[in-house]
């Protein structure tokens, strides 16, 4: 009983976690710092798929079902406009979920991103999350680490992919 108890609670702090988020404002100078993308204006559409989770008191079949829920809860379709295209806001790459969230590194070279995004939600849970590999015009294919930590449950440490690709113009676009 304890141990579904802990799993619904996690549950709904990581998704809470996750919904609850708002992109960070930034000054324009600091803006202008990020290095540029070459990803094109447009409809994107990114799906998450997380295959390992390292976190205590969880049976096999209670983390399958977080590690797909978390994976749902990062898919999905965000309309960049140009400006965005190039430089996005840090909540881009956390499925549009993410709050207080800060670059801590972002570097582009060869057509392969390398950064680490922090974001916090007060008193309820951090989130640290690395991501790596290739992005294009209309393609990424990023190997992504995420590390939170949950107040009632501890750390909880997953491995995934984000792959993403270019849909095409935006509905009011079009």
């Amino acid at each position: 009983m304890r141990i579904i108890r802990t799993t619904v609670v996690a549950s709904l702090l990581i998704s809470g976690f996750l919904t609850a988020c708002a992109p960070e404002k930034r000054e324009s100078a600091k803006r202008d710092a990020i290095p540029s993308l070459p990803m094109k204006p447009g409809l994107w559409e990114t799906q998450v798929t997380f295959t390992d989770i390292q976190v205590q008191g969880l049976s096999e079949k209670q983390e399958k079902k977080l590690l797909s829920d978390i994976s749902n809860q990062l898919s999905g379709q965000s309309c960049l406009s140009a400006q965005q295209a190039r430089k996005p806001e840090a909540n881009f790459f956390t499925g549009g979920h993410s709050d207080d969230c800060k670059y801590k590194k972002f570097a582009i070279a060869e057509g392969r991103l390398d950064m680490s995004v922090d974001c916090s939600m007060k008193a309820m849970a951090t989130i640290d999350m690395d991501m790596q590999g290739p992005v294009s015009a209309t393609a990424l294919d990023l190997e992504i680490s995420p590390q939170l930590r949950l107040p009632m449950v501890g750390k909880v440490t997953l491995h995934g992919k984000a792959e993403g690709r270019y849909l095409g113009a935006c509905e009011k676009e079009k």
